[in-house]
């Protein structure tokens, strides 16, 4: 395998786990400027052997993390709940609510959309300013 071949299985292996690059290396300290020149094969020889070597280990024994900027499971399965039982479903939500689209609040929901913007805490707020959850029997 060429060493441009194991870039590229090197970089598929990081997309697969923690989905970005950017992503990797938030969760391992690494900045992301770093990791941009070396896929790009713009550092020295020496150097990007030592980087592919740590990074392969730092691939193998760290886990992708949560970031700050992601939705919470938590969080989604609140709005889910909260939207399904106090309006039955999206539509009659937004009807309520015109200012959020359908794909907006299903993206949310499934997990399709990952990033906490104005737009999600808008949302979130506009659900918690219903009515309490009610009791699960």
């Amino acid at each position: 395998m060429t060493y441009s071949e194991q870039l590229a299985d090197l970089k598929r292996k990081i997309k697969l786990k923690f989905k970005t690059l950017k992503h990797f290396g938030e969760c391992n300290e690494i900045e992301y400027k770093e990791l941009n020149k070396f896929f790009a094969q713009r550092l020295n020889p020496i150097v990007a052997d030592m980087m592919f070597k740590s990074l392969e280990n730092v691939l193998r024994v760290s886990e992708p993390c949560l970031s700050e900027k992601e939705i919470p499971k938590e969080d989604r399965e609140n709005l889910r709940v909260r939207i399904f039982l106090n309006y039955r479903s999206v539509d009659k939500f937004i009807v309520d609510n015109p200012s959020f689209s359908k794909s907006f609040i299903s993206n949310v929901i499934s997990g399709r959309r990952v990033r906490k913007d104005l737009r999600f805490n808008r949302l979130k707020e506009a659900v918690h300013t219903l009515a309490p959850m009610p009791e699960l029997k």
